[in-house]
């Protein structure tokens, strides 16, 4: 793997004397064989977050929830982190888009890479992979913010943590509005498919633009509670 340029991690047994040959010279972490789970696992967290896949701990995280992570959800990440590469918070801030049931697609879906590019005159989704919300990623995520109410109740039910439970809002009422963001999925064979995605796409911009300040001010270490 190091030999096709990929990152990877080493890890030795801290009784083992040395790497063996082809690995000398590497840097290492050290794990421990009568405590596998515990010390392997400290050593892979580590390694995520030196390379910047897992969340580190100056780091805020938002994850916005669709039901597939292809449309609603995508939409409002690549929005936000428009806007916020023109109003950068003092403080690290990871947005993630994340599906309630299993991605139906990889990637985001085409009427929403449309809208987008129709918005930005760019293709700001065009690597936009889709991934299911864990339990793992909400103990990490400090906000969360679902399209709508349905996906709150089953987020309600799910198996989350209770304190977890607490990061997740509703995105229109978490800004003081009333609704849901309507899913333009279920339309998007018919003749209107181009004009419903834009529609939802326009209305997250909007909101966003108007909201994404209170956002960085609430997850803001320096003068954070509860979201």
């Amino acid at each position: 793997m190091r030999g096709r340029g990929k990152k990877c991690l080493i890890l030795k047994e801290k009784r083992l004397p040395e790497l063996q040959t082809d690995l000398s010279g590497y840097l290492y972490s050290e794990f421990d064989a009568l405590q596998i789970d515990a010390t392997i696992k400290i050593q892979v967290r580590r390694w995520l977050r030196s390379i910047g896949i897992a969340k580190k701990s100056n780091e805020r995280m938002l994850i916005f929830v669709s039901a597939a992570g292809t449309c609603r959800c995508a939409l409002a990440k690549v929005i936000t982190e428009a806007l916020l590469e023109t109003r950068p918070p003092s403080y690290p801030l990871r947005v993630l888009a994340a599906a309630m049931y299993e991605p139906r697609l990889s990637g985001a879906s085409e009427g929403a890479r449309t809208a987008i590019k129709e918005l930005f005159g760019r293709d700001l989704l065009a690597d936009h992979r889709a991934m299911r919300l864990t339990p793992k990623l909400a103990e990490e995520a400090d906000l969360i913010l679902v399209m709508d109410h349905m996906m709150y109740d089953v987020l309600e039910r799910a198996d989350l943590n209770p304190g977890d439970f607490l990061k997740v809002h509703v995105l229109k009422p978490y800004f003081g509005l009333t609704g849901d963001i309507a899913d333009p999925w279920a339309h998007r064979e018919v003749s209107e498919a181009n004009m419903l995605y834009l529609r939802t796409a326009e209305e997250l911009k909007s909101i966003l633009e108007q909201h994404v300040s209170d956002i960085v001010s609430a997850l803001d270490p320096k003068a954070r509670t509860t979201c």
